[in-house]
């Protein structure tokens, strides 16, 4: 990461969302960002440049994917004047729960029995996490795995992601491992009531 990243403490509050920004690098201006598809780009887009990746994480029913929403909504048109106005900019979005590793028989137990904790790191993939991070930084083409919360198995489906100019990487644990940590410009971590995120989840089930 750029050695011009630095620490903020700085708290925006919008209706029931408190967000925390607690890093940054280079402000992310929307002025001269471009919403597109969140897949972003075919391979014959030339990527040069290292991308934009912001972490967004909070509990469970805290709002992050609407925050994220906002994010993309925010990324308005081009500016006139800034030198990228030739530039396509691609946003792409990312959710940790596209991470969960595969069971094993004892896990499986465990979640018949209902003692399964899909929010323990240990649930997670952490070395995919860290290398679908490394290839798009690279600017390769990278294949996020589909899991099926029905049977909570992986699917034999795949979700081709594109590299792209922004990253949005959405999810519970983000900010837990340091070899992921390290790969975010900026973090954001979304401060909600713990009423209010029992009252969601409960209209969730």
């Amino acid at each position: 990461m750029s050695n011009a990243s630095k620490d903020i403490s700085r708290k925006i509050s919008f209706g029931d969302y408190s967000l925390s920004l607690l890093s940054s690098s280079d402000p992310l201006s929307s002025s001269v960002i471009k919403k597109l598809q969140n897949t972003g780009q075919p391979m014959e887009f030339s990527f040069q440049k290292q991308p934009f990746i912001i972490g967004v994480a909070g509990g469970t029913a805290s709002g992050k994917s609407t925050v994220c929403s906002k994010i993309i909504d925010r990324l308005g048109p081009l500016d006139p004047t800034s030198e990228y106005l030739s530039h396509e900019k691609r946003v792409v979005r990312i959710s940790q729960d596209s991470f969960y590793r595969k069971l094993t028989d004892v896990d499986r137990k465990l979640v018949a029995k209902g003692l399964f904790n899909f929010d323990h790191p240990s649930a997670f993939d952490v070395e995919l996490m860290v290398r679908i991070l490394r290839d798009l930084c690279r600017g390769k083409m990278v294949r996020l795995p589909i899991y099926n919360y029905s049977d909570n198995e992986i699917s034999e489906k795949e979700e081709v992601i594109y590299p792209a100019d922004v990253i949005l990487f959405e999810g519970l644990l983000l900010f837990y491992f340091p070899e992921l940590r390290k790969y975010f410009h900026m973090k954001i971590f979304v401060d909600t009531d713990p009423d209010t995120r029992l009252s969601r989840r409960g209209r969730r089930f």
